[in-house]
């Protein structure tokens, strides 16, 4: 049983979850600095919301999605990638290759575009499904390169493709 399902019942008295704004106040004053009211949690560096309930710390959309609909999945998606937008409608039960299908480019891409490697003279374009990489082919012109993994990734991954 997660964290999650084991603590709802005194979450759900300490915490309110609006599902069009994806927020969630406290109902509480659960110390000195922070009355009942405010907005619960802090945004860590990986852009996740984080709220610590006696010490263990829940992630805010996994929290929402479990105070809605009495289940947490073991993937929650972010439609829109945005991992701080937690209203109930960007949200989604994901597999984890679903879930890292609709992953923004890495920090270290030099081409400007996800799915896309310089390669030589040209530009690689390659997509991944289940840890596995798939080549597409060279191409040219990073852009072109670019529309070939969209094209992978959504014949591949369908709704969770991302071309970002």
């Amino acid at each position: 049983m997660s964290k999650y399902l084991r603590d709802l019942d005194k979450l759900r008295a300490l915490l309110a979850y609006d599902p069009a704004t994806g927020l969630l106040h406290w109902k509480v004053r659960p110390s000195r600095r922070v009355r009942a009211g405010d907005l619960a949690g802090h945004v860590r560096d990986d852009g996740y919301r984080a709220i610590i309930v006696d010490g263990v710390a829940y992630y805010a959309h996994i929290l929402g999605w479990a105070m809605t609909y009495g289940w947490a999945p073991p993937y929650l998606d972010h439609k829109d990638g945005d991992r701080d937008a937690n209203r109930l409608s960007n949200l989604r039960p994901a597999t984890k290759p679903q879930n890292g299908a609709n992953r923004r480019s890495g920090r270290n891409n030099t081409s400007g575009f996800k799915g896309v490697a310089r390669h030589g003279s040209g530009w690689r374009a390659y997509v991944t499904i289940e840890r596995r990489r798939i080549n597409l082919g060279t191409f040219a012109d990073p852009a072109m390169a670019h529309r070939a993994y969209v094209e992978a990734a959504r014949l591949y991954s369908g709704e969770f493709a991302s071309g970002g």
